[in-house]
């Protein structure tokens, strides 16, 4: 488990376009993932917001 958490590691997945989970390494990946890594995962854990959530996806995925 260490090994996966290492710096080293996280950049090796990030730069296969897998977010980090530690500080720092988005800064040291290939400038062209750097936006895509930049980028929040829309969902929601509130079950009463999927259908807001499902619409605004359409939305924007036209």
């Amino acid at each position: 488990m260490n090994h996966y958490l290492e710096p080293e590691s996280q950049l090796v997945f990030a730069n296969a376009g897998y977010n980090p989970v530690i500080r720092g390494v988005v800064e040291k990946t290939i400038e062209e993932i750097r936006p895509l890594l930049a980028t929040k995962a829309m969902g929601t854990t509130i079950p009463e917001r999927q259908d807001e959530m499902l619409a605004l996806a359409k939305e924007i995925y036209k």
